[in-house]
């Protein structure tokens, strides 16, 4: 329908995804050419267990995986508490 006067106002749709909380998500370009962060790859909602656990055993080699030796520091921790994903 085409109107004989501008308007003046008008409006654009767009389609949101929001991030949800646990996942992993790649670090941005900017960010990660830092080399100054390490995102634990993991494919459950505790993030935060994990990288809890790889600073605490610091590798000379910035392993970004789940590996059986950070399970093995994960059973001395704590987090019987913690309600995962931690907000």
């Amino acid at each position: 329908m085409d109107f004989p006067f501008d308007c003046g106002f008008g409006f654009h749709t767009v389609r949101c995804i929001p991030l949800n909380g646990g996942s992993y998500v790649p670090l941005p370009k900017f960010l990660a050419t830092k080399k100054a962060l390490v995102k634990i790859k993991n494919s459950d909602n505790q993030c935060f267990k994990w990288c809890v656990a790889r600073a605490l055993n610091l590798l000379k080699h910035k392993n970004k995986l789940v590996t059986g030796e950070l399970k093995k520091q994960v059973e001395t921790l704590s987090f019987d508490e913690t309600e995962f994903p931690v907000s």
